[in-house]
């Protein structure tokens, strides 16, 4: 299953490897900034939307358990401001996520129930990519000022343990 996420608010699914494309909807119509199928749950798909076009500062982001037909937040009490980036921690039944927004780095160990900001050494800006470095355990985070910079993420995901963890 392959999905796709268009910058003209259109979301697309195939099940033959791109043979045959069905449009999804119940998502707002925004430019898409990431789409993740879950590692942990096969029906299971993440996407984020961003109303920056549209002069819109709304967390926007989605989960759906049926492969797209039906979609619900998962934004609990991020701030308001657009996501461009998420990253889903695989093996922790897509409870462990990150996303990049237009003022840092929010993470959440409850699939989105809680998010706190992740760190404390990176200035108030917008965050373009995430990416987990599984070897060293660190999640790696790209700026709009060009500048990466990486948290470590022992103590949150260490082999096959869940711990609580402060993001402060």
């Amino acid at each position: 299953i392959l999905y796709v996420g268009t910058t003209d608010g259109n979301f697309w699914r195939t099940r033959n490897g791109g043979t045959n494309w069905t449009p999804i909807s119940g998502l707002p119509q925004r430019y898409f900034t990431e789409v993740v199928a879950s590692a942990d749950v096969r029906e299971r798909v993440f996407a984020t939307v961003s109303g920056y076009k549209d002069n819109e500062n709304t967390p926007h982001i989605y989960q759906s358990d049926d492969n797209g037909a039906n979609w619900y937040s998962i934004a609990g009490n991020l701030p308001p401001l657009a996501i461009n980036a998420l990253q889903v921690i695989p093996g922790y039944d897509d409870k462990i996520l990150f996303v990049g927004t237009d003022g840092g780095v929010y993470g959440t160990l409850n699939g989105g129930a809680v998010w706190e900001r992740v760190g404390g050494n990176m200035p108030i800006i917008a965050v373009y990519d995430l990416e987990w470095n599984r070897g060293e355990n660190t999640l790696v985070a790209g700026t709009f000022a060009r500048a990466v910079m990486s948290y470590s993420l022992e103590g949150i995901v260490a082999g096959d343990n869940l711990s609580s963890v402060d993001f402060k």
